[in-house]
């Protein structure tokens, strides 16, 4: 994993043990990352002055190449054969290719109008699949890199991320027009259309086939597991993207279930399994405080209202009182005997 302060942790597959930690990786934001066949050598890209790709041996950090780049390199990705290819792309809006390791350039292509948004090489290697700003999804040789076709333009949107299916005949593609996408390849056709929400947090920024289950990634954090034959999301796993302020349990009713108010507005609920949704209703930019009691669940935020929600049923929605408050919430409590009762502070 990669995150926006540069480090690059290695962990466990299996277990989830952390096994090594690289801080300043890549000296910026990691945007990406790549294995080899191997195992052994890793790539990396993002936004850095100091360099904006590298690829090395993770274990001892030697350098297997390099990477050209002036401008931030947005995804790169390295082909699982004996004869390694690695290809990436980024704001210089240029798809460039090495062969190695050690890994030497090729040369580069043109063949996006806009940013590089992702690269992917097909399973078997025959295929390069590129996205990008410009709506456009590119088929090009694996080898040589020369531009095969392009699948038809029905994104409305910077298409931002792209995955392979295991056979490599279909691709799966996400964008900022809040839709995903199934394209059978060889048929250069669109197989299947799921569209999200109308808000922006609904825009889709990362997608992957697990086995046959396609997974897409909204901008929001949500995990939405899909069946894009149908059309339909079939699932979704949530949880709070930016800092919590308050937690609540409602240890009188057993249920086993976590809330967590964050500075963004949003309330999450997180079942015993780790399992978290996120509450419905507005965000008032801020949640202040947070209190659980018998069943029932209250929020006061930046908007100066107090809101309701009945708990503890694998329900998570805002569909009960609410209350003008006449100022900024500081602090919240409820009434023993009756959990109706909501006692506030306001700044």
């Amino acid at each position: 994993t990669g995150d926006t302060g540069g480090t690059l942790r290695m962990w466990e597959a299996s277990t989830g043990t952390l096994k090594k930690e690289m801080p300043n990786a890549i000296g910026g934001p990691l945007l990406d990352i790549a294995f080899d066949m191997s195992g052994k050598r890793i790539a990396v890209c993002g936004d850095s002055k100091g360099g904006n790709a590298r690829v090395f041996m993770w274990e001892s950090g030697s350098p297997q190449g390099e990477l050209q780049s002036s401008k931030p390199v947005l995804s790169v990705d390295i082909r699982h054969d004996s004869t390694s290819m690695l290809a990436h792309g980024g704001q210089d809006f240029k798809i460039k290719l090495y062969k190695g390791p050690p890994f030497k350039f090729l040369q580069s292509y043109g063949e996006h109008t806009n940013f590089v948004q992702c690269v992917r090489y097909s399973p078997d290697g025959k295929y390069l699949a590129t996205a990008g700003s410009d709506k456009k999804i590119s088929i090009l040789d694996g080898d040589s890199g020369d531009h095969l076709f392009d699948l038809p333009t029905e994104h409305k949107g910077s298409v931002y991320k792209i995955s392979w299916s295991e056979d490599g005949k279909s691709l799966l593609s996400v964008s900022g027009d809040k839709t995903a996408k199934l394209w059978d390849v060889p048929g250069k056709s669109c197989e299947g259309t799921v569209t999200f929400g109308r808000d922006i947090m609904d825009m889709q920024v990362g997608c992957v086939f697990a086995g046959n289950q396609a997974i897409t990634l909204s901008l929001s954090g949500a995990i939405n597991y899909v069946d894009m034959k149908a059309g339909k999301v079939v699932d979704v796993v949530q949880a709070h993207t930016s800092v919590p302020n308050n937690v609540a349990a409602d240890w009188s009713s057993g249920s086993g279930e976590v809330y967590v108010g964050t500075s963004d507005g949003g309330v999450f609920g997180y079942t015993s399994n780790g399992v978290g949704t996120c509450f419905d209703g507005p965000k008032p930019g801020s949640n202040d405080a947070l209190v659980a009691l018998k069943g029932k669940l209250f929020s006061a935020g930046h908007d100066d209202t107090l809101r309701s929600a009945t708990v503890g049923n694998g329900t998570f929605a805002f569909g009960g009182p609410t209350a003008s408050l006449p100022g900024t919430p500081l602090s919240l409590s409820l009434a023993l005997d009756d959990p109706g009762l909501a006692v506030t502070c306001t700044g």
